[in-house]
C-alpha cells in the first residue's frame, strides 16, 4: 500500500537565542525526520505580536495568519522549549495563544505534536516540557510519545553542535512516536 501524501513537519523553537541548546536539539530532531516528510523551520514565535483578542479573527495580523496557515498544512509539529522560571518562555506561550484560536477549532486540534526541551540543570526543563505537553493535550493536539526533557544539556551538546549518543537515541524514539501518530491520523 503506498504511503499517503502528507504535509510538512514544522519545527518551532521556544528559545529566541540563536545558539540555544534547545535549537540544537530541535535541529537534530529535524534531521531524524524520515525523508518522506519536508521539514520547515518556523520563526513565528519571534514574529508574533502579543496576543490580543481585539486583533484576532478577520483582523488578525499577517504574521498570525501565516503561522496558522503553515500549521494547517502540516502533518505534525515538533516544539522545543527551554525552561524559564519553571515554565515555558513567554514568547512560546504567546505563540500557543495565537495558534489555538478559535477555541476547539484551531489548527492544532488533532495534529500530532512532539515536545522536547532541555536545561543546564538536573531537571532538564522537565517542568516546562511536561507543562507544555499537558497544555497542548488539553487544547486538542495529539502529543506523541513522552515529552523529552534533557538534563544537564550543556554536557549533552558536543563541539560542532551534535548531540550525545544517549540524547540521539531518545530523539529517535520521540520521532518514531511522532511518525506513528502521523500515520494514525485518518486520511481525508
Amino acid at each position: 500500500m503506498p504511503e499517503q501524501a502528507v504535509g510538512p513537519i514544522v519545527l518551532v523553537a521556544g528559545s529566541l537565542r540563536s545558539g540555544s541548546y534547545t535549537k540544537v536539539l530541535l535541529g537534530r530532531a529535524g534531521q531524524l525526520v524520515p525523508d518522506r516528510f519536508q521539514v520547515i523551520e518556523s520563526d513565528d514565535v519571534r514574529a508574533l505580536p502579543h496576543y490580543d483578542a481585539d486583533l484576532d479573527g478577520e483582523r488578525a495580523p499577517e504574521t498570525v495568519r501565516r503561522a496558522r496557515a503553515t500549521l494547517a498544512t502540516a502533518a505534525a509539529v515538533i516544539i522545543a522549549t527551554p525552561e524559564y522560571n519553571s515554565s515555558i518562555p513567554g514568547g512560546l506561550k504567546n505563540w500557543v495563544d495565537w495558534v489555538t484560536r478559535p477555541v476547539r477549532q484551531h489548527v492544532l486540534v488533532g495534529k500530532p505534536v512532539a515536545v522536547l526541551g532541555g536545561a543546564p540543570n538536573a531537571r532538564g526543563a522537565a517542568t516546562a516540557v511536561n507543562w507544555l505537553g499537558t497544555l497542548l493535550d488539553r487544547l486538542g493536539a495529539v502529543v506523541a510519545g513522552v515529552p523529552l526533557a534533557v538534563p544537564e544539556i550543556a554536557t549533552e551538546i558536543e563541539p560542532g553542535g551534535s548531540v550525545s549518543d544517549a540524547v540521539d537515541r531518545q530523539l529517535v524514539d520521540l520521532i518514531d512516536a511522532l511518525v506513528m501518530a502521523i500515520d494514525a491520523v485518518p486520511a481525508g
